[in-house]
């Protein structure tokens, strides 16, 4: 689902860059959330091992990211629990799948670029 909604290739994607598509839709589902924002997919990476393990790499609290990210995403507006819906993008796909597609053309794809998270 999340793939349509992306208007992406899956085949672009690692399986990791793929499940962290998934349960950012997932989690926005969940929350019934009525948009995907960027930062559910930044929720949903940041259960990712190669995100984490890059974010302490870094010296990034992921621990206060989560809990940052789980605040803001829990106080956004819900849909109401009786309303059918489906998620949309609260941001211009295009811009996503552009990057994608660009990602893809270099240096071994997109797959080689996400697994230097």
């Amino acid at each position: 689902m999340i793939f349509e909604i992306l208007n992406i290739n899956p085949e672009y994607c690692t399986r990791s860059l793929a499940d962290v598509f998934h349960a950012a839709f997932m989690h926005a589902m969940e929350l019934r959330s009525e948009y995907i924002t960027p930062e559910h997919f930044l929720y949903a990476a940041s259960t990712d091992p190669q995100f984490v393990a890059y974010c302490k790499s870094m010296d990034a609290d992921i621990l206060k990211l989560r809990r940052t990210l789980s605040d803001y995403l829990s106080s956004l507006d819900r849909v109401p629990k009786d309303d059918m819906y489906d998620a949309e993008l609260s941001f211009e796909g295009d811009a996503l799948r552009s990057t994608l597609q660009e990602l893809e053309s270099m240096n071994g794809g997109l797959a080689a670029c996400y697994k230097t998270f």
